[in-house]
């Protein structure tokens, strides 16, 4: 906000703002507040979201948008937001610098789904990368996503613009309370998790084994077998010893959770934040 009042003020004065080293922690501080919001994300709507905020541009600069569409839909995990900044920052890049056309397809890679962005480069266009190609590349880097850019002998330039591609990881949540059941499934709905639940510990190893879950959230007081036990069973079995566990329960004992191999302990009540915070962070959304 400082470094826009204080462009605004020169922009009106009829001079030049004064440049200053404090651009790169603005733009942290300003990511930092926003936060990360991962969720399904369909690169065709984004496309087509995007196209309108910079055909202004286009316009003046006289160059024509040509989107390829995709014959299915390309889903990833993004931030919508910093997705959309991201995809407008590089289509304004390309724009500048381009002859007169700039393509858009959306392909799918091995891991990842992706916006390729090509154009041939104006004559004399210097190729490295300026603030406006930067900012796009960390915006994605935030959302574990990254920027490609290569050229051709012939003098065109592609700048691909890459997501994880979606997946649903299976995540099972064990706790004899239905109540709680339903309100973890909640607290999890549209954030790109496929939930299975059990209010029975002693199906625990079974259900994680037969859905490859990626995490399992356990309730530590429950009545067939507690979650002490539910931890050991499944490092016993060689099929999930492996599998991440985070224990909720209002027994705040950290210590005994890890050293039974639990990943991580919340202590009860667990708000939608935390939840979504720990999961995201231990299966690594």
């Amino acid at each position: 906000l400082k470094t826009g009042v204080e462009m605004l003020t020169a922009a009106l004065q009829g001079r030049a703002a004064r440049d200053t080293t404090e651009k790169p922690d603005v733009i942290d501080s300003s990511l930092e507040e926003m936060g990360l919001h991962l969720e399904r994300l369909n690169l065709r709507k984004l496309v087509r979201e995007a196209l309108p905020l910079v055909s202004g541009l286009a316009d003046r600069k006289g160059k024509h948008l040509h989107l390829c569409p995709p014959e299915s839909e390309m889903i990833a995990i993004a931030d919508a937001g910093l997705s959309r900044q991201a995809l407008i920052s590089t289509l304004s890049y390309a724009i500048r610098h381009a002859v007169d056309k700039v393509h858009l397809e959306i392909l799918s890679a091995a891991q990842t789904q992706a916006i390729l962005i090509h154009y041939l480069k104006a004559t004399g266009e210097v190729t490295d990368d300026d603030e406006t190609l930067a900012l796009a590349k960390r915006l994605l880097e935030q959302q574990s996503g990254f920027l490609q850019t290569r050229d051709s002998a012939s003098g065109e330039r592609s700048i691909a613009l890459h997501w994880r591609r979606f997946e649903e990881p299976p995540v099972l949540i064990v706790d004899d309370n239905p109540g709680m059941l339903r309100l973890f499934s909640r607290y999890l709905a549209g954030h790109g998790y496929r939930i299975v639940c059990s209010t029975d510990g002693s199906e625990t190893v079974r259900l994680a084994r037969e859905n490859n879950v990626r995490l399992v959230i356990l309730d530590v007081m429950m009545r067939k077998l507690d979650g002490w036990a539910v931890l050991q069973q499944l490092r016993a079995e060689p099929t999930t010893s492996e599998v991440p566990s985070l224990v909720g329960s209002v027994i705040n004992e950290p210590e005994r959770a890890l050293t039974l191999g639990a990943t991580e302990l919340l202590k009860k009540p667990v708000t939608r934040e935390q939840l979504l915070d720990a999961v995201a962070r231990i299966i690594g959304i």
